[in-house]
């Protein structure tokens, strides 16, 4: 199954550290799906310590898509 995590709006506050959590303990699962990420470039400046397993795919959305 492909699962898309859209976490492209989030900029600060507490939204950042909840998606920051969830994704991380999704890389922790072993799961047999592929994930893409959509994340602002703030959520991507926490995910960098993260070592993404081979079905784990980022994409950093600089603009966000309400514009």
């Amino acid at each position: 199954m492909n699962i898309v995590i859209n976490c492209s709006n989030l900029k600060v506050g507490g939204g950042i550290q909840v998606a920051n959590s969830v994704i991380y303990e999704f890389t922790r699962m072993n799961l047999d799906h592929n994930f893409l990420i959509l994340c602002s470039p703030e959520l991507n400046n926490n995910l960098n310590h993260l070592n993404f397993p081979k079905n784990f795919k980022k994409e950093i959305i600089s603009k966000s898509p309400s514009n």
